[in-house]
């Protein structure tokens, strides 16, 4: 039974920081009451605020539960558009499911991405979507040791969960950069051929990779990813890199590579500290050019709020 109150309901599913951040800003700036448990009433909205601490099962199961009833579905989750969007996409091109989030949060690079016209031929998009190697590259570079800048990391909130040391998290990042890519190439392009991230080769980062990597990221070299019509040039570093050529031949690569030697244009776009962005460079010409903070509780939940206000638009 839908909500037939005047005053529309949300669901928060997740009880973490994301979920416990999100609830007041429902209420105050969407208008919405919060309910406690899921009864027999339906919300207006759901927004699906867990962790991935899976493939994505999880929270794919929420999402479909909600949008097959016709309930619009805002996340934060990268799981589910990663390994499972083959079932979500249909939802996402019918604008049934808020996914800004999942993906570089307040910087809203996915949505301005797909609004762009990323299927002229001859284009190359760069971008940076993983804001903690952003930072702790910055930090190495500026200094710190590993285990500094991994505590640095900690303590604003913008590492993975279950990192025990520099090289876990390290990886772990990596891997999250993995998923995310996923999520742009499934969410933006929305062509007949989703992506996940074992189709991708990959060389993965070994002990003595992770010494090494140290001394590059003092260097500056940072983690990029590049979405291309035709392979690619860019000299990365040997280990913690992924390539993939889609089913319709766009040719994505990963990895660690050198900003010094880019262009100038690459060079003053490039995004510092917690931000991420894209750069798209159509026939040699940059046509668009977006970066903002990503991770951190503010900035996903401005990408929420952000989803829901369009998705509520639409389905009133």
């Amino acid at each position: 039974m839908k909500n037939s109150s005047k005053q529309g309901t949300a669901l928060v599913i997740g009880h973490g920081l994301i979920g416990t951040y999100l609830k007041p800003r429902i209420e105050k700036e969407l208008g919405l009451v919060v309910m406690q448990i899921a009864g027999e009433t339906l919300p207006d909205i759901v927004f699906v605020a867990i962790s991935t601490r899976d493939t994505g099962e999880a929270a794919r199961d929420y999402i479909l539960k909600y949008v097959q009833l016709g309930i619009p579905v805002v996340t934060c989750e990268k799981g589910s558009l990663a390994y499972h969007a083959e079932e979500l996409m249909f939802y996402v091109a019918s604008d049934m499911i808020g996914f800004d989030a999942a993906c570089g949060g307040g910087s809203h690079i996915l949505s301005k991405a797909r609004k762009h016209v990323l299927f002229i031929r001859e284009f190359r998009a760069n971008a940076v979507l993983n804001s903690t190697l952003n930072f702790i590259g910055s930090r190495l570079e500026a200094g710190k040791t590993p285990d500094e800048a991994c505590e640095e990391a900690k303590a604003i909130g913008i590492v993975e969960p279950g990192s025990k040391n520099f090289a876990e998290m390290i990886r772990g990042e990596i891997h999250d950069v993995l998923m995310k890519t996923c999520v742009f190439y499934n969410t933006v392009f929305l062509t007949a051929f989703s992506i996940t991230p074992d189709m991708f080769d990959t060389a993965p980062l070994t002990s003595e990779g992770i010494d090494q990597l140290i001394t590059l990221l003092r260097s500056g070299y940072r983690m990029v990813i590049s979405f291309d019509d035709f392979p690619n040039k860019r000299q990365y570093f040997s280990e913690g890199t992924f390539k993939l050529t889609t089913a319709d031949f766009h040719h994505i690569q990963g990895g660690f590579c050198d900003i010094s030697n880019e262009s100038t244009d690459f060079r003053s776009w490039f995004p510092q500290g917690i931000e991420n962005g894209i750069l798209v460079v159509e026939a040699g010409k940059v046509t668009l050019e977006v970066k903002g903070l990503g991770a951190r509780p503010q900035p996903t939940t401005d990408a929420m709020i952000a989803d829901a206000r369009k998705l509520l638009g639409r389905s009133l």
